[in-house]
């Protein structure tokens, strides 16, 4: 069940940012061939899973099928401010945006309110730029 809100979730955001669909990575990024740091801009996705289920029933578990809120924060890379925050702009296009999973009613994606500060990372040099969004919606049975 995680994986299929993944992969919704994935699909959703190389549609809504089209020029990075080759650049969306699953939580870890690979360094070039040198062994460097990749500097472009591109997106990290962390899959968080779901923040709580409930199917609403007090003497069951909840099990997968359940209602929940699914959560995937974003992390926005960038070799320069001004690229993450208009890589920020684009990547907000997915709020509203309907997810599909087979079997699942998904609400709209949403945006959790920020501040979404862009961050400096002097770890590497020339330094990068990045911020992360944190991004959910709602799933239950269909």
């Amino acid at each position: 069940m995680r994986t299929q809100h993944y992969a919704a979730f994935e699909q959703a955001v190389k549609v809504a940012v089209p020029a990075l669909s080759a650049l969306v990575f699953d939580a870890d990024v690979p360094v070039n061939p040198d062994g460097t740091v990749r500097r472009s801009t591109y997106l990290v996705l962390h899959d968080m899973g779901f923040d709580r289920q409930d199917d609403e029933r007090l003497t069951v578990t909840a099990q997968d099928a359940a209602e929940g809120r699914y959560r995937v924060v974003v992390r926005v890379v960038a070799t320069t401010r001004s690229a993450a925050r208009s890589t920020v702009d684009a990547v907000r296009s997915l709020i509203g945006v309907r997810p599909t999973v087979a079997g699942r009613f998904c609400q709209p994606i949403a945006i959790d309110p920020g501040p979404y500060p862009i961050e400096r990372d002097d770890d590497v040099k020339p330094p990068i730029f990045y911020t992360d969004l944190d991004f959910t919606f709602r799933s239950q049975r269909a």
